[in-house]
């Protein structure tokens, strides 16, 4: 049976262990389509899929796990398109994808990532204690810029430090 994700004027996100059809069929139009591969499975009897991408004043991303064989065929119309992906001998728990895109006034990338990545709570390991996570600096009285005098310490060796995503709105 067929599989169809569609944004339209808003997102569609699949991602996590999921089983992908013969034929897969994507529209975006005017929104964001985020589709991960990554531990998608296939039925072991499908030697090859089909994937079409229509992208029409969207973006849509599709990452893809190591190994895969992916076939492309591109149409971009004042858009990008960008394919990533390595020649590994890795094999992939998918089956070669032929992949079709149409991208108008927008873009669409497919690319091979190896684990997720959460910025807002990945651990950089530089030794052997927690740094509690850094908040945003204070702002200097023009609200625009960090105040000087409240500058994070600098890591040192035997510290370990937890990135934290904030945003420094006004």
């Amino acid at each position: 049976m067929p599989a169809k994700l569609m944004a339209v004027l808003g997102v569609c996100r699949r991602k996590g262990r999921w089983e992908v059809s013969q034929r897969t069929s994507a529209l975006v139009l005017f929104g964001h389509c985020h589709i991960d591969f990554r531990e998608a499975f296939a039925d072991p009897e499908i030697e090859s899929m089909k994937l079409n991408v229509t992208c029409l004043f969207g973006n849509a991303t599709f990452l893809m796990p190591e190994g895969v064989d992916i076939r492309p065929s591109v149409v971009s119309v004042l858009a990008s398109t960008g394919f990533d992906v390595p020649n590994d001998d890795v094999e992939a728990a998918l089956p070669t994808i032929a992949m079709e895109t149409t991208t108008l006034f927008g873009r669409c990338r497919i690319r091979i990532e190896k684990d997720e990545v959460d910025v807002a709570s990945e651990i950089i390991e530089v030794g052997d204690t927690d740094v509690a996570p850094l908040e945003p600096p204070p702002l200097s009285d023009d609200h625009l810029t960090p105040d000087p005098e409240a500058v994070p310490p600098v890591v040192t060796e035997g510290e370990r430090i937890r990135l934290t995503s904030f945003d420094n709105a006004a």
